[in-house]
């Protein structure tokens, strides 16, 4: 054997080994979106089962929630200040899932199902007044998006529309 021939059957391996590191290196990052979308769909989901712990431990807070998302300026200032609390931590919840979705880490279908019940709770009268006025402590494109969508529909209340306050939802 010649070193020509050497030599052309050492790139034929070389290449082989560049084609099989690709194939590695595709298998390999198709893992890690897999593991970063589980990692993503977990915390929000975490984020989420604490929000509506604090629903579940405390039947004031839903009443609260119920009475200023109907009617905003009928809460009392308390009841205001606690819905007003809730409201930004779920909708920083949602706008974290907006950009995890953005960024390719969130699946469409599960960003989609925390958007319908973002929009769905600013669809209330009350709680559209909070939004229309805090809107602005959250990242523009999503609260494009949200307004959108909430443009469509209007709710007097929480307990109407496709809301998870809405008693069809409590059976």
């Amino acid at each position: 054997m010649n070193w020509e021939a050497i030599g052309v059957l050492a790139e034929v391996i070389g290449a082989l080994g560049v084609i099989i590191t690709r194939f590695y290196l595709a298998y390999q990052i198709r893992q890690n979106t897999n593991q970063l979308q589980g990692d993503a769909i977990a915390t929000i989901n975490e984020a989420e089962v604490t929000l509506l712990r604090d629903f579940r431990d405390d039947l004031d807070l839903i009443s609260d929630y119920v009475n200023v998302s109907s009617d905003w300026d009928s809460g009392t200032p308390q009841q205001q200040a606690r819905a007003h609390a809730h409201f930004v931590a779920w909708f920083r919840n949602r706008e974290t899932a907006y950009n995890l979705w953005q960024s390719k880490a969130l699946p469409e279908a599960i960003y989609e199902t925390r958007e319908k019940f973002a929009v769905s709770i600013i669809s209330a009268s009350g709680s559209r007044k909070w939004w229309d006025r805090h809107h602005p402590m959250f990242e523009p494109k999503f609260v494009t998006r949200i307004t959108e969508r909430a443009g469509k529909q209007s709710f007097s209340s929480p307990l109407e529309g496709d809301s998870c306050f809405a008693p069809e939802h409590w059976r």
